[in-house]
C-alpha cells in the first residue's frame, strides 16, 4: 500500500519562501562588502597637491607655501594623518584655516583641505624643502592611503648691491602716505605725524622709517605701531609726536621708503609730499582739521591763508559811478572768461597724456589709500574725491585717460552687473556734489567702492 501524499501546508510554504530569499540576500550582501573595499581603496581618487610662491626668493622675502589634500565627499577629512616637512633655513608662519570647500574634479565631487605657511628665508644658499606625508588612516572600507608631495630645492638670493639710502629690510610692492592731525597749533603744543606704508612683502617686519626735522622741532616716536592682520598683505602705521619751538609757516618734510622690488629684483624708492602747518605764537593756539598726503599725489597742498582786518585808520571811500567804472569792474571777468575758453579750446586740441599703466595690484592699492583718505573729508568733499578715485583706478588699469564720457567702452569687457554696481558708485558720488549726504552716506559709498574696485582687479588681473 502506497504511501498518500500530503501537500505543504502553507506556513511551510513560507518558511521555505524566506530561507531561499534570506540565503539570495546574505549572497547579495557578500558581494557588495567584497566590492566596496576594492573600488575604495583606489588611492587614485585622492591626491594632494603642493606649490610655494617663489623658488628664488631673497633674504627675508616672504614666500608662502600651500598645501590642498582632495578627498572624494563623504571622507572625514579630520581624521588625515600629517607630516609637515622641518623647512630647514625659513622662519615660518601658518595663516589661518579656511573651511573645506567643495569642488569638481574630472567629474567628481570633492573635498578640497587647504592650509597655507609664510616661510621666512634665514640666509642665503640651496635649501630643501621635504615632502610632505599624508596618510589617510584605514576604516573597514578602505585600507590605508599615504600620500605625498614632491621635495622643492629652494635657492635663496642675497640682497643686490647699491641699496638705497631709506631702504632698510623691506622687501615687497609698497605705497606711502602721510597725515597731521592738525593744520596749525601753538608754539610748545604738539602735533602728531602718521606714516602708513600698504603694500605686499615682509610688511610685519618693515621698520620704522628715518625721519629728520630743523632743530627748532623736537620729535618723540609712539610705541604703538598698527600691526597688518595679514603677514604678507596690509598697512603698517608709524606716528611720531612733534613739538615745535618757533612760531611760523613751517613744512613738515617728505618722508622717503626704500624697498627691493622682488619682481623686478631692484630697488625703488617711495616719497610722501611734504606737510604744511602754522605755528602760532603761544598765545593764540587754534587748530584745523586734518590734512593728507598721498605718495600718488604731485601738487603740494598750501596752508591756509589768513586774512588780517583793515587797520582803522583806513576809511572807506564811496566813488561816483560811471561808464568806465562798469567797464572796469566788467573787464575781470570777461578776461577770466576769455582765458578759461582758449584753455578749453586747447586741452581739445591737444588732448592730456596718457597715465601711466600699473601692473599688478598697485592701481588697487592706491585706489584703497585714497579711499581711507577721503573718510576723513568732508561728505561734499568725499563725494568728489571718490568719483575721481574711481576714473584714475580705471585710467591706471588700463593705460588711458578714461573720463565720463569714455567709460562705458572701459568697462565693455566686464560683466553687466559689474559694469551697473560701478556706474551706481560713480552716480551716488556725483550726486553727493549737490544733494544732502551723510558721513554714513560715504561710508556706505567707500565699502561699495572697494567692494567693486576688488572684482574689478581680481576679474582683469585673471
Amino acid at each position: 500500500m502506497m504511501p498518500s501524499y500530503h501537500p505543504p501546508s502553507p506556513a511551510m510554504c513560507l518558511r521555505l519562501i524566506s530561507a531561499k530569499y534570506l540565503f539570495v540576500l546574505v549572497v547579495v550582501l557578500f558581494v557588495f562588502v567584497q566590492i566596496i573595499p576594492l573600488d575604495a581603496q583606489d588611492s587614485g581618487s585622492s591626491f594632494l597637491d603642493v606649490t610655494i610662491d617663489s623658488l628664488t626668493p631673497y633674504v627675508g622675502q616672504p614666500t608662502i607655501y600651500t598645501w590642498q589634500l582632495f578627498l572624494p565627499a563623504g571622507m572625514n577629512a579630520e581624521s588625515a594623518q600629517i607630516t609637515l616637512p622641518p623647512f630647514t633655513g625659513f622662519g615660518q608662519e601658518n595663516l589661518p584655516a579656511g573651511d573645506v570647500q567643495l569642488q569638481t574634479v574630472n567629474g567628481q565631487s570633492m573635498q578640497v583641505v587647504q592650509r597655507q605657511i609664510v616661510l621666512y628665508p634665514l640666509q642665503t644658499g640651496t635649501f630643501t624643502i621635504e615632502a610632505l606625508q599624508i596618510l589617510l588612516p584605514e576604516t573597514p572600507f578602505q585600507s590605508a592611503v599615504p600620500l605625498s608631495s614632491p621635495p622643492f630645492a629652494v635657492n635663496v638670493l642675497p640682497m643686490p648691491p647699491n641699496a638705497p639710502v631709506y631702504f632698510q629690510n623691506a622687501i615687497g610692492q609698497f605705497d606711502v602716505a602721510a597725515a597731521l592731525n592738525v593744520t596749525s597749533i601753538a608754539v610748545g603744543q604738539p602735533v602728531i605725524l602718521t606714516m602708513t606704508i600698504t603694500g605686499t612683502g615682509n610688511i610685519q617686519q618693515v621698520l620704522r622709517p628715518k625721519m629728520v626735522l630743523p632743530e627748532f622741532w623736537r620729535i618723540f616716536e609712539q610705541d604703538n605701531p598698527v600691526q597688518p592682520a595679514s603677514p604678507v598683505f596690509g598697512s603698517r602705521v608709524f606716528e611720531w609726536q612733534l613739538i615745535p619751538a618757533q612760531a611760523g609757516i613751517h613744512v613738515i618734510p617728505a618722508l622717503e621708503f626704500g624697498f627691493l622690488n622682488p619682481q623686478t629684483g631692484s630697488y625703488e624708492t617711495r616719497t610722501t609730499t611734504p606737510l604744511p602747518i602754522e605755528v602760532l605764537a603761544a598765545d593764540n593756539p587754534t587748530t584745523s582739521p586734518p590734512i593728507s598726503a598721498d605718495v600718488t599725489q604731485t601738487t603740494h597742498s598750501q596752508p591756509d591763508i589768513m586774512l588780517k582786518p583793515l587797520p582803522e585808520n583806513i576809511a572807506s571811500r564811496s566813488t561816483n559811478f560811471d561808464i568806465w567804472g562798469l567797464v572796469l569792474w566788467l573787464l575781470p571777468p570777461l578776461g577770466a572768461g576769455l582765458v578759461a575758453f582758449m584753455s578749453s579750446a586747447r586741452s581739445r586740441r591737444n588732448p592730456s597724456p596718457k597715465p601711466e599703466r600699473l601692473s599688478g595690484s598697485r592701481a588697487l592699492q592706491q585706489a584703497q589709500m585714497q579711499l581711507k583718505t577721503a573718510l576723513s573729508q568732508s561728505p561734499k568733499d568725499a563725494s568728489v574725491m571718490i568719483a575721481d578715485i574711481i576714473l584714475t583706478y580705471l585710467s591706471r588699469k588700463t593705460g588711458q585717460s578714461i573720463q565720463r564720457e569714455t567709460l562705458k567702452n572701459a568697462l565693455s569687457g566686464l560683466s553687466l552687473p559689474v559694469q551697473k554696481t560701478l556706474l551706481d558708485c560713480l552716480d551716488h558720488a556725483d550726486a553727493g556734489r549737490y544733494a544732502p549726504v551723510s558721513e554714513q552716506d560715504i561710508k556706505l559709498l567707500v565699502r561699495d567702492t572697494l567692494r567693486i574696485l576688488l572684482e574689478i582687479d581680481k576679474t582683469w588681473q585673471a
